[in-house]
């Protein structure tokens, strides 16, 4: 995987024509943005990052963003689920805007193994709203949430 930088401080990693964006705007606060295919590779820096965010016993809010992600790898939905749901206790919130029906079966399937605590979006305006809300809670400037619709 190629590594490449984004807009307003994000990390990309590039493969097969498909990206996974990573942001960090606050200490336990993460966003994250598929484009194109969601390739089994994208579990590494996802897993890690989430990671990195939950050190030392922090509760974090993730925030997904898979609107122009029309299907994925089934290792990357097994190895992230499985990651997360060793993890229960590290989640603050978990929202995902996922409009696609077929994607969206598989984040279901996952929201199971993770005991209900995925909040799903099937539109974009809540998704953005929730997102908004932590930015905003946690003063953070130099990010936006418009930086998904890129």
């Amino acid at each position: 995987m190629e590594s490449v930088r984004l807009a307003q401080g994000g990390r990309g990693y590039r493969a097969s024509g498909s990206l996974l964006g990573v942001w960090s705007p606050a200490p336990t606060l993460l966003v994250l943005h598929v484009v194109g295919h969601g390739l089994g590779d994208f579990a590494t820096p996802i897993n890690d990052e989430f990671d990195r965010t939950a050190a030392g016993g922090a509760r974090v809010h993730v925030f997904i963003d898979l609107e122009r992600m029309p299907g994925y790898d089934s290792p990357l939905r097994i190895r992230c689920t499985e990651h997360f749901r060793e993890r229960l206790q590290c989640f603050e919130g978990f929202h995902i805007f996922v409009p696609s029906r077929v994607v969206a079966l598989g984040v279901a399937v996952a929201n199971v193994a993770l005991r209900g605590i995925v909040t799903v979006h099937a539109t974009r305006p809540p998704f953005t709203r929730a997102l908004d809300n932590q930015l905003a809670l946690h003063r953070v400037s130099g990010f936006s949430s418009d930086v998904l619709a890129s």
